[in-house]
């Protein structure tokens, strides 16, 4: 299984179903994340940054999101759209020095559901100042903002099988016995031996063939992250049952099932897993830097700031 959850992209968000898609429940993960408000105070040595950033997705996405859904699964009812419920959510900053190293800080925890808002207050090298002064003008690959978390859910496929048996019973049937009381010299004819009834495996073989022309239906509703092997076991299990229900009504009944009528069956079969995925958007914080001067200031400061360990 991919590490990355299926669902309906809209732009930059993914809205992933929860459960059956007919039941309309969808979480939505968030593009790129944002900058609220960001600070660069500069001393003759260091500096401190300071950055307050979001992971959420605007009204306007969200409404998008909404319409792709509806577009896609035309035939569900009302769609609940919600934050993805991610386990432990942290944003880190990374600080990339050109032709140098790098430096991370956090990770720290995102707070609140809807905004997953984080702040970061820290100090940087000399080095460091340089490069993020560079990044406060416009320049890319150098702040780079990183949110991330862990999304578990669980997957389910459920399989029903419905129809009428007893056309399959009746080809399954064995033919009775010749009971005709003719024999050598007018003596009476010992009657012949029951004949040998099928086993499970034709059973099996017989609902497979039944299957596959149409004359029972087997249908599915899967979950959007269910694994195939969870698929497969579901599917095996309702055909074991039904074919079971064949292969006892004919140990029941022996030849005598060739004139059974009727022999209506519904049976379902739900499979379950635990998925976990790892989930993790960035973004390069220059081009937004260089774009919103309003919500950024960069200020030099006469108190000493001092160079923090590295």
């Amino acid at each position: 299984m991919s590490n990355q959850p299926n669902g309906v992209g809209s732009g930059d968000l993914l809205c992933i179903p929860v459960g059956p898609v007919r039941d309309g429940t969808f979480q939505y993960i968030p593009g790129a994340p944002t900058v609220e408000i960001a600070q660069l105070m500069l001393s003759p040595v260091a500096a401190q940054l300071s950055l307050q950033a979001v992971w959420r997705a605007e009204p306007e996405a969200l409404q998008a999101a909404q319409r792709a859904i509806r577009a896609q699964y035309p035939d569900i009812g009302s769609i609940d759209l919600q934050p993805v419920a991610l386990d432990q959510p942290t944003a880190s900053l990374t600080v990339t020095i050109p032709d140098g190293p790098t430096y991370t800080f956090g990770p720290s925890p995102a707070s609140g559901m809807a905004q997953q808002r984080v702040v970061f207050n820290d100090r940087l090298t000399s080095a460091e100042k340089t490069a993020a002064i560079a990044a406060f003008q416009g320049q890319s690959s150098i702040l780079t903002l990183t949110y991330q978390g862990r999304l578990d859910t669980r997957e389910s496929s459920t399989v029903k099988i419905a129809g009428d048996l007893a056309p399959t019973l009746k080809v399954l049937a064995p033919q009775k016995p010749d009971e005709s009381s003719g024999g050598w010299f007018g003596r009476k004819k010992d009657p012949d031996p029951p004949p040998p009834l099928p086993d499970l495996a034709a059973c099996t073989a017989a609902l497979d063939d039944a299957i596959s022309s149409g004359r029972i239906k087997l249908t599915r509703i899967d979950t959007a992250n269910v694994s195939d092997a969870t698929k497969s076991k579901a599917e095996a299990a309702a055909r074991s049952h039904v074919a079971k229900v064949l292969f006892d009504k004919l140990q029941q009944m022996g030849a005598d099932a060739a004139y059974v009528n009727s022999l209506p069956v519904t049976w379902e079969s739900p499979a379950t897993e635990d998925a976990t995925f790892q989930i993790s958007r960035s973004a390069d914080l220059g081009g937004w830097l260089g774009r919103n001067a309003g919500l950024q200031q960069v200020t030099e400061v006469s108190a000493p700031i001092a160079e923090p360990p590295r």
